[in-house]
């Protein structure tokens, strides 16, 4: 993928952005290493996404057991590089949709939502597997819904290879759930 889809779901993520005010979910990293353990349905990484300047704060290491390349190999262009290229037009519209939908949240809901996407990447050794991609939202202001997220990827090539990639955006709290969503 070209640095201009790079560039194109780095503009649909800025629509997000109002202020530099932020709220923080209080929790650090190991707590979220913690809940990612117990729930990942497969070999797994995670990371923090800053939306702001469209990057990723950190990766954890376990993207070399998932993907072959070290931490520092890794940053958002690359990721979206690696992912097959039938399969980087369903992520922008799935980024377009979920900064569409979290842009008409209150303050109040910003948190009680994850969205959850699957891809198909391409490893260091040229094999695609397919990604569940899971995130929710750790910093947020009322003028900005979202600010940083704690994402995790795991492989579920074992669940599922074939097939077009699937939105779904899971409510907690007793907020609504939106599974299997059409682009």
């Amino acid at each position: 993928m070209s640095t201009a889809a790079h560039h194109e779901v780095n503009k649909i993520w800025q629509q997000l952005l109002n202020t530099d005010a932020y709220q923080s979910i209080s929790a650090d990293i190991d707590d979220y290493r913690k809940q990612v353990n117990v729930f990942v349905p497969g070999d797994s990484y995670y990371y923090i996404f800053a939306l702001p300047k469209g990057n990723f704060e950190m990766v954890s290491d376990e993207i070399e057991k998932v993907l072959g390349y070290h931490p520092s190999e890794v940053d958002v262009p690359f990721i979206i590089d690696k992912m097959h290229p039938e399969d980087q037009p369903w992520f922008i519209k799935f980024e377009n949709y979920v900064v569409q939908f979290f842009s008409k949240l209150s303050i109040d809901q910003v948190p009680n939502y994850k969205v959850r996407y699957d891809y198909r990447i391409r490893k260091k050794n040229g094999e695609y597997i397919r990604i569940l991609q899971q995130v929710i939202t750790v910093e947020f202001s009322k003028e900005n819904p979202v600010v940083k997220t704690f994402g995790v990827h795991s492989d579920i090539s074992y669940l599922k290879m074939e097939g077009k990639p699937v939105l779904s955006i899971i409510g907690y709290n007793g907020e609504p759930s939106y599974t299997d969503i059409t682009v």
